[in-house]
């Protein structure tokens, strides 16, 4: 382990020579405009807090490395809110002007903060992968390392900045600066501590080289990113645009045709567990409640919805295109089932024209910070990112395309119930005001992009394949779990729906103490 931290110290050194740096200490940038980057990388800082709760941290954990680990993540994850204090200190929803839109699609899709969402992915897989304490204590080491280059930069402007204006800047300030000492908080990371075989080592090298690559990248889109802030020159990427029908001849095959003749008794199994729990799910009360009930309109349970499904729409994005789709595929199978979420990953768009259709701005009149914390931090939000980690756990652990086709199966069956009723108010509100809504209604082809024609993935059906004993108890372990999380998910939107209004006429009284309600409901 010596060589190890050698390493990391190396690489840390190097780290703190990108010209960001030296840009961070440019006396000719205004110390007002020091902090412009901000922006860019706030779904990494956000994210950090969830990260550490229920990636890195251990459930239970049963050695001292471990226990240690998971004392550091309690600390870590306090440090997202640090950062929307200092959001509002910078007065970015001042400068940005943003609405919720602009911010849900800023963080979950833009192309400007693509590279931070995908490599925010990366270290998920690490932790899903290399659960070993010894080997998370490494890429944990270079994570430290990382940021106390950054903060080390930081809290000298924000000092400066705090003597100029006042404020306190805790998170790129002397408090977040003496939290983050570049190490671990435990003796027991010490080199005489920890052990590695060569070939752990091995691994350990790769992790870290990857996550010190990683933030050199990082590090050059935040300077990008600045001097064009400085300049004018960042444009917004939201365009809200119905995205064009195409026609069927178009529409990729994302998955073959059932699987004809004889079907294995393996696959028919995990078919009747699944077929069993969409039954249980579609006569969950909220579906009736959202039909019956006679407190809210149409329009008004629409924008609910659209409010608090809001993360799992837009995060579906990313766990297509990061945790579900195979980077490098090997084969037909793995190459037609990159074929079904390319289209999956595409329907956010849908959702944001959906958003604007409903007026859903005007309705909430949020600005940045109160999206972000809304999404981000507040315990409403809490169990939908909780459970979007545990699929993005499951699409990592299981990278076999018979276990994969089952994931994404169930994923897409606890949404059938969801969407017939949708469909049913998107429809009656659409008869009845005009607005088109095409990702309520169910209509999620319209945005589903062309693909070039492959015969041999389009040919692959995963029900006409045997499955072994261990596949079989996980496919069926994977289907129940997601099913369990969903209705879960289902369960609070029909405690909160009636409730949800408040927010819309009240945003800034209301907003974080509906995160008290929501925990002591």
């Amino acid at each position: 382990m010596e060589r190890m931290q050698a390493r990391i110290r190396a690489r840390a050194a190097a780290v703190a020579r990108h010209p960001f740096y030296s840009w961070l200490q440019d006396d000719t940038v205004a110390l007002e405009e020091r902090f412009i980057f901000a922006p860019l990388f706030v779904t990494f800082i956000m994210g950090f807090s969830d990260l550490n709760k229920w990636l890195i941290r251990y459930r239970a954990p049963a050695t001292d490395l471990e226990r240690a680990i998971n004392e550091h993540t309690r600390e870590d994850q306090t440090h997202s809110r640090l950062f929307l204090e200092d959001w509002s200190k910078l007065e970015f929803d001042r400068r940005l002007g943003w609405g919720a839109a602009r911010t849900i699609e800023w963080y979950f899709a833009s192309p400007e903060t693509e590279v931070f969402r995908g490599y925010g992915m990366q270290i998920m897989q690490m932790c899903v992968l290399h659960e070993d304490a010894r080997i998370r204590w490494a890429y944990m080491e270079a994570i430290e390392a990382c940021g106390h280059v950054f903060f080390g930069a930081t809290v000298r402007i924000a000092r400066k900045l705090a003597a100029k204006t006042g404020l306190d800047y805790r998170y790129f300030g002397p408090y977040h600066f003496a939290r983050e000492s570049g190490h671990l908080q435990t003796d027991l990371a010490r080199s005489e501590s920890i052990h590695l075989s060569e070939a752990e080592e091995e691994t350990c090298v790769r992790l870290v080289d990857r996550i010190f690559d990683m933030f050199e990248v990082e590090n050059d889109h935040l300077l990008n990113y600045a001097k064009r802030a400085l300049t004018g020159h960042v444009q917004s990427t939201f365009k809200g645009m119905i995205p064009r029908s195409l026609t069927r001849s178009e529409r990729p095959e994302h998955r073959a045709e059932p699987a004809q003749g004889v079907i294995p008794w393996s696959q028919m199994s995990v078919r009747g567990v699944l077929e069993r729990r969409k039954q249980a799910t579609a006569a969950h009360r909220l579906f009736r409640w959202l039909k019956e009930d006679q407190s809210l309109s149409k329009l008004a349970k629409l924008r609910c919805l659209a409010l608090l499904w809001a993360p799992d729409v837009m995060g579906y994005k990313d766990l297509n295109a990061y945790a579900l789709t195979y980077r490098r595929p090997v084969d037909a199978r793995e190459r037609a089932l990159n074929r079904w979420t390319a289209g999956l990953q595409s329907h956010h768009r849908l959702f944001l024209t959906d958003w604007q259709a409903l007026e859903m701005d005007e309705w909430l009149k949020w600005g940045a910070r109160e999206t972000l914390f809304f999404y981000c931090l507040s315990e409403r939000s809490e169990t939908q990112r909780k459970n979007m980690t545990q699929f993005v756990d499951l699409a990592f652990r299981y990278h076999d395309p018979a276990l994969r086709f089952w994931l994404i199966e169930a994923l897409e069956a606890t949404g059938e119930p969801f969407f017939a009723v949708t469909r049913w108010l998107a429809e009656s509100v659409e008869r009845e005001a005009g607005p088109r809504l095409d990702y309520l209604a169910g209509r999620h082809e319209a945005s589903h992009p062309v693909m070039p024609r492959d015969d041999e993935a389009a040919a692959v059906s995963f029900e006409s394949e045997e499955l072994s004993q261990h596949q079989l108890a996980l496919a069926e372990r994977i289907i129940h779990t997601v099913f369990d999380k969903i209705e879960e998910q289902y369960s609070m939107t029909l405690e909160w729906l009636p409730q949800v209004e408040q927010l819309a006429r009240e945003p800034s009284r209301h907003l974080e103490s509906f995160t008290v309600r929501t925990a002591s409901a």
